[in-house]
């Protein structure tokens, strides 16, 4: 039986320990190699060990699991992505990851991820799945041309770079148009962040999106973004590191 050597890429100690010791328990076809807390320690212990399976988790503390993975060329990793939050996993899913599991990580599930890999492993068609998923995440950087909105009645086919804003409304999203007019969708505001990220939008509190081509302005006493439609948008204090990226270039 193939020894599956993996790196578990984690922000979280707990988490890391826990899946670690999951692992040890529950797949003993799983040798873990070393662990890492960011995209930068990921990429450099992935590019040191070389291991066959990548443990991944999405939110990471200086970018995402997609970042990283857009940094390593496909050389034939298993990727089995670990989050907390589902609309993320749901995103991995559909960027044709190997697999993902939703934290806590049941030791049913992650026996049975690990026993696809082992699968994969033997007729090859994982490594052509990793090469498909860090294909994606390149393409992902010339950023979507366009969102389909779906409101009660109907579906509206937005231009990415028309939408200026998003709000979110009680678990609704609603987008500020550049025509000004506005679409209320009945998706959550972390949904879109992670589908507009690359396109240049950001998370400037926790109920605003903006689009970094429509910002005219900040004012740096009241704490607030102008748009192109003159909305004021609040920056929270918990984001300032967020400024320099909006502004830069």
């Amino acid at each position: 039986m193939a020894r599956l050597h993996t790196v578990v890429i984690d922000d979280e100690q707990n988490a890391r320990s826990s899946l670690t010791a999951s692992l040890n328990r529950y797949c003993p076809d799983v040798v873990v190699t070393g662990e890492a807390d960011s995209v930068q320690t990921g990429f450099q212990m992935i590019s040191a060990l070389h291991p066959d399976l990548i443990f991944l988790d999405i939110k990471l503390g200086d970018g995402t699991g997609f970042d990283l993975l857009k940094k390593l060329d496909p050389a034939g990793y298993r990727i089995i992505f670990v989050t907390a939050y589902d609309d993320y996993a749901i995103k991995a899913f559909k960027f044709n990851a190997v697999d993902y599991l939703l934290k806590p990580v049941d030791p049913g599930e992650l026996k049975e991820a690990v026993t696809r890999v082992l699968k994969d492993m033997d007729d090859g068609s994982g490594i052509q799945r990793y090469k498909g998923l860090v294909k994606q995440m390149k393409d992902r950087e010339r950023s979507p041309d366009r969102l389909a909105l779906k409101t009660q009645t109907t579906i509206h086919f937005v231009p990415v770079e028309k939408i200026i804003r998003c709000q979110a409304e009680e678990g609704y999203t609603r987008f500020f148009i550049e025509d000004n007019s506005t679409l209320l969708v009945s998706r959550p505001l972390q949904e879109y962040e992670g589908l507009l990220d690359i396109a240049g939008f950001y998370r400037v509190h926790q109920s605003h999106l903006i689009n970094r081509r429509h910002v005219r302005k900040y004012d740096r006493v009241k704490r607030y973004f102008v748009m192109s439609n003159h909305d004021k948008v609040p920056l929270s204090s918990r984001r300032n590191d967020i400024l320099a990226r909006i502004f830069q270039g």
